[in-house]
């Protein structure tokens, strides 16, 4: 009204009106909105205003619903600016009307074909909801049709599979029956060839060569055979064909479509690898494959699976080995992967066995022989019980047992476990096997310790002879047992043959120094012993500072750092170094006085103690110095007479 006519007739005939389901809607949110704004009267407002005011807003609402569609069509159109659009006269307002609440398409909306639908279906309910119903049915029908057809197809499937993999197996079958028939039977037949007393070494050479030169054999097939061969070169000590045959398995089952990386039988083969690169003395090598197998078959087959546990007690055998992990930090492993093995596998389970074996190894190798003892005592009689008397798991527990009981200076119950081990050996595995002549080194070592060379010469002959023929001196623990009885020679004094048994076991080492790298500290030591106890000095330092360094990395506060600090003083003294020598030689007996508990009881602490005095003692007449010499001397004299003491006391309980 304030803008005057013109402008009202201008609005009228160019401002285009709103809906009234829209202009109902703004009146509604304005109510809103007063009703939540706070009273600027003083008088609250009670219950029943509250209640009042929001029934007045959802008739609203539903008004805005009822408008909302026809009404809003019917509304515009009497509304609309051009005078042709809109209704001719009433009667057309009224007719408009009539067919709204018929529930008829209405003549102001546009005619689409889903609103005339929707106008069918209010007019006749009761057909509405019949054709709801039939197209339901028709709806459900179809599902469950195409459901069946989709499970019909699967199934076909499997089935195809299924039968195409029992193909696949039969011709697998047939494949492995006919390298049976013609590649292995047939090499064992007279007919075939004239050796009448074919072993079994040159039978497998001969199937492992007719395999290499065969043909058209199914992958699978011909990777379980290698296998197999792998498995059998490793019985009888062949570590480098052993793993020939398991890498050729382990090729063909990577590459294969339906096995892969990741499969159980390629993780056999992986876990056959490690442990013929391991006997071998290719340490370095079986590592990584170690960690790889663990991580995968964790992450494939889980934690508590046995292919699992069987890397898990690999990967504490070379880390063993290696000695690159302080004991303290291996042995919770091992005792870790033990209570797994005990857990899922029992007490009694082969893999529980040689674990026990390996951590009674370990224990042996860092000054603990007592630890291992009760637990190798324990697998053993379960060995015998479970596996047998001839079983080479019961063999490898008797001679580690028999090791033992060396260390711990219990001679008659080493005796007896070593003869036995060997004597099984000899029968099952013949002379030549490493594992025979690893035997029998071990009980050349007691007999020469307990000074029973009539005993041991013949032993330590024969074990000579064939390892220098066989060239086998890169197995894991012949190198070890060949230096160790040359030290047992050197402390019953006889250099002649200490000589070359701890030079061949040294030089063994040298040649593959990851093979054992735990016991080269060692075998470096007694070679030095050697060459000290025949006055060559200058050689015995070179050997002693080396292994003094490596002795200082892993047994930092080993007895057994310190009986090679003494021995590379005395090398000193020997080349008249004094000044040098002073320090080791104090220290080393030092050392050895506060430790000498803790040296294993064939080290002969007592003995250690007494050459580091006499070291001193040499040291200082030599050097010119008869006030420290005779201080030492009564030391020297002390000491021999707390130890003649002791032996007449005789062994303490």
């Amino acid at each position: 009204m304030a803008s005057g006519i013109d402008a009202m007739r201008k609005t009228i005939r160019e401002k285009e009106p709103q809906r009234p389901s829209t202009k109902l809607s703004q009146t509604l949110v304005a109510a809103d909105v007063r009703r939540l704004k706070p009273a600027s009267s003083d008088q609250p407002t009670t219950e029943e205003e509250v209640r009042a005011s929001s029934r007045r807003l959802l008739r609203v609402k539903e008004t805005i619903h009822q408008l909302q569609g026809d009404l809003d069509w019917i509304v515009m159109k009497c509304l609309e600016k051009d005078r042709q659009r809109r209704y001719d006269t009433a009667n057309g307002l009224a007719a408009d009307l009539k067919r709204h609440l018929d529930n008829e398409p209405v003549l102001a909306r546009p005619p689409s074909a889903a609103y005339r639908f929707q106008k069918l279906l209010r007019r006749n309910k009761v057909m509405s909801a019949a054709t709801a119903l039939v197209l339901t049915a028709v709806l459900v029908g179809t599902v469950v049709s195409i459901a069946q057809t989709l499970r019909a197809k699967r199934e076909l499937r499997r089935a195809l599979a299924a039968e195409a993999q029992a193909q696949v197996e039969k011709a697998n079958a047939k494949a492995a029956l006919q390298f049976i028939q013609d590649d292995v039977l047939s090499q064992a037949s007279p007919g075939y060839q004239s050796d009448r007393d074919l072993t079994v070494r040159a039978l497998l050479d001969r199937i492992a060569g007719r395999l290499d030169q065969a043909t058209g054999r199914p992958p699978l097939v011909e990777a379980s055979i290698r296998q197999t061969l792998g498995s059998v070169y490793s019985e009888l000590g062949d570590y480098p064909k052993a793993a020939q045959h398991y890498e050729g398995a382990l090729r063909l089952q990577r590459e294969h479509e339906h096995l892969g990386e990741s499969h159980p039988d390629t993780l056999r083969s992986l876990y056959g690898l490690v442990m013929a690169r391991w006997w071998n003395g290719d340490i370095a090598q079986a590592e990584p494959l170690t960690r790889q197998g663990l991580e995968t078959s964790r992450r494939v087959l889980g934690e508590k699976d046995p292919l699992t546990l069987q890397f898990m007690q690999a990967r504490a055998f070379v880390m063993m080995i290696l000695g690159e992990m302080p004991w303290t930090e291996l042995e919770p492993f091992f005792l870790q992967a033990l209570t797994l093995h005990r857990e899922i596998l029992g007490s009694d389970d082969l893999g529980t066995l040689k674990l026990i074996q390996g951590l009674s190894h370990g224990y042996c190798f860092n000054w603990q022989a007592a630890k291992a003892e009760p637990l190798t005592v324990d697998a053993l009689d379960r060995s015998r019980r479970v596996l047998g008397e001839n079983h080479p798991q019961t063999g490898i527990l008797t001679i580690t047992l028999g090791w033992i009981y060396y260390q711990l200076n219990q001679f008659e119950k080493a005796e007896e476990l070593s003869l036995r081990s060997l004597e099984l050996r000899r029968r099952i595995l013949g002379e030549k096997n490493p594992r025979t002549l690893s035997c029998a080194l071990i009980l050349a070592t007691i007999y020469v310790q307990q000074q029973q060379f009539d005993k041991a010469e013949p032993l330590t002959g024969q074990a000579l002879s064939q390892i220098r023929s066989l060239a086998v001196l890169n197995d894991l623990y012949l190198p070890e047992q060949l230096s160790s009885l040359g030290w047992a020679y050197l402390e019953g004094g006889d250099l002649a043959k200490a000589d070359p048994l701890c030079d061949l076991g040294l030089q063994a080492m040298r040649r593959q120094p990851d093979a054992n790298p735990v016991m080269l500290p060692r075998a470096i030591t007694e070679m030095g012993a050697v060459r000290l106890a025949q006055g060559k000095f200058s050689e015995a330092e070179t050997l002693l500072r080396e292994s003094s360094a490596l002795a200082e990395k892993r047994w930092p506060e080993a007895a057994y750092r310190f009986y090679v600090m003494s021995l590379l003083g005395g090398s000193l003294a020997g080349q008249k170094k004094f000044t040098e020598a002073e320090p080791l030689l104090r220290q080393g007996y030092e050392g050895l006085l506060q430790r000498q508990a803790s040296l294993p009881p064939y080290l002969n602490a007592p003995r250690r103690v007494t050459e580091s005095l006499e070291r001193l003692v040499q040291l200082y007449d030599a050097w010119g110095k008869p006030a420290q010499a005779a201080e030492w001397k009564k030391k020297l004299e002390a000491n021999q007479q707390a130890a003649k003491a002791t032996e007449k006391k005789g062994p303490q309980p």
